[in-house]
């Protein structure tokens, strides 16, 4: 069976888990649920850009440009982690609005992040492409990622020519994902979709950031588990 983790505290009570879960002195045995590798379910998609003429210690970005832009794209307040370009097939999108109510001060979010630093006079792009990967059926297998980033340096870059050129990258990154991994006489591509930031630094330093942000997680219950204590 396959619930929320939201849900996990009740499904617990409605079980009476709480009291199978206790440790029994006179079994000598730990009872519990078995969970499987956590699933990301629900995500968000959010970009953002901000430069600044502040920037503290060799690395001046950290504290100044990048965490404006963590601050344009609303994600500044949690600890933001990393993963890897794998979209299960239970995962789905929803918009910034409707997952504001899992937001928590501190907590961490796990993303697919693009991000990159310059200075001033530097054009900045990045992105995060995604694509879906069904059957010949039409059964959801599931989807990837790909992450660009590109600095032009002091190179005139208009915004729409360097969005085109993500696009591409991203397309050529994403299709590579799947023909390595599935035969495309055999299987269906959904058409990419993409999400594109591009930032002109006008001060010292500058950000430009694209984030997919998972904000809640399937736990696929495996068993139920006794085992036994070992007497020494």
């Amino acid at each position: 069976m396959i619930f929320l983790v939201d849900m996990l505290a009740i499904h617990l009570a409605n079980l009476d888990f709480a009291k199978e879960a206790r440790k029994n002195d006179d079994m000598g045995a730990m009872y519990g649920l078995v969970l499987g590798n956590r699933i990301p379910y629900e995500y968000f998609v959010t970009m953002g850009h901000n430069d600044t003429d502040l920037g503290p210690g060799d690395d001046p970005w950290e504290t100044g440009s990048y965490d404006l832009a963590l601050m344009n794209a609303s994600i500044e307040n949690f600890n933001v982690l990393k993963y890897t370009s794998v979209l299960p097939p239970e995962s789905k999108e929803i918009n910034l609005s409707q997952a504001n109510k899992y937001f928590h001060h501190g907590a961490a979010i796990e993303t697919i992040m693009s991000d990159l630093n310059g200075e001033k006079g530097e054009t900045l792009c990045t992105g995060v492409g995604r694509i879906w990967v069904k059957t010949s059926e039409g059964a959801l297998i599931g989807g990837f990622a790909a992450e660009y980033k590109k600095n032009y340096g002091n190179k005139t870059m208009p915004e729409e020519l360097a969005r085109e050129e993500a696009k591409k990258a991203l397309h050529t990154s994403l299709m590579g994902e799947v023909n390595r991994r599935y035969n495309a006489s055999e299987y269906q591509f959904t058409e990419p979709t993409y999400a594109i930031d591009y930032l002109q630094v006008q001060k010292k330093y500058g950000t430009s950031l694209v984030a997919l942000c998972w904000v809640n997680y399937i736990f696929p219950q495996i068993m139920i588990a006794v085992n036994a204590s070992i007497e020494e």
